[in-house]
């Protein structure tokens, strides 16, 4: 069951998708809310493709992000060890690379208005970071 937010005429509305149309769930529903019990989200999906409030050929509604104000974001890229996990997938000698270290920051994971101030890291660690357990002699 494939779950949507889309632009109605009343703001966000979530609905289901299948085939080619979207089956909406009541005015109101917030995707987020149901993601905590799966039981009540696939069976609010099953209600809505028996007894929709509305349906919608899929091209003609414009898709949104599925959770279009998240309470938080995470980017794991801002943890120094994750950067080189990901460099080393592409290359074994790989390192950090050095605009890492100067790229702005954002201060919190929540999202908030286009005002958020950023800090910029002004670091380098003395020792390259390693993921390796074994200690050298």
């Amino acid at each position: 069951m494939r779950f949507v937010t889309y632009a109605g005429d009343d703001g966000d509305r979530v609905g289901v998708l299948d085939g080619d149309h979207v089956y909406a769930l009541a005015p109101g529903t917030r995707l987020i809310d149901l993601l905590d019990d799966q039981e009540r989200l696939l069976d609010t999906g099953d209600r809505a493709l028996r007894d929709p409030h509305a349906v919608h050929a899929a091209g003609s509604v414009r898709l949104r992000a599925p959770i279009p104000s998240p309470p938080t974001i995470r980017d794991f890229m801002t943890f120094e060890r994750h950067v080189e996990g990901v460099a080393k997938l592409r290359s074994r000698d790989a390192q950090v690379p050095d605009q890492w270290y100067t790229v702005p920051l954002p201060t919190s994971p929540t999202p908030t208005r286009s005002t958020d101030r950023t800090t910029t890291r002004s670091f380098r660690p003395a020792a390259p970071c390693s993921t390796s357990n074994s200690k050298s002699p």
